[in-house]
């Protein structure tokens, strides 16, 4: 990752200085491997409750609701009837064959596109 600091320093008429030091955060992704079980339907749309991104991190803090428009989120090898939404929730369309699937995706920084990391999500 990359980071860095400012020291800035104040002074006023009569002499007076006063420093202060800033540290910018290591911009960095931590990324980890999943495991969920989603159980499909024959009628609906099924959406995981559990997101592939609550594991993750980004500047060193969880990854929450709040921090995605920092990141974007790519499938890279999906199966067929599979879908990772923009909050890192899986849905699955009705009818897919019970079983074992793993699903490729990769989380970016939208401040510095070299800035990813791939995953893998193995469901069930």
């Amino acid at each position: 990752g990359r980071t860095g600091s400012i020291m800035a320093t104040i002074s006023d008429s009569i002499g007076a200085t006063f420093s202060m030091f800033f540290s910018i955060p290591t911009l960095s992704i931590t990324a980890n491997n999943d495991t969920i079980t989603i159980h499909s339907d024959s009628n609906t749309v099924i959406t995981s409750s559990t997101s592939v991104l609550s594991n993750d991190q980004f500047y060193e803090r969880p990854i929450l609701p709040s921090s995605l428009s920092q990141i974007t989120l790519s499938p890279l090898e999906i199966p067929t009837g599979f879908t990772i939404n923009n909050n890192g929730s899986l849905s699955v369309l009705p009818g897919i064959t019970t079983g074992t699937y793993s699903l490729t995706y990769q989380i970016c920084s939208v401040y510095d596109s070299n800035l990813c990391k791939c995953f893998i999500i193995y469901f069930s």
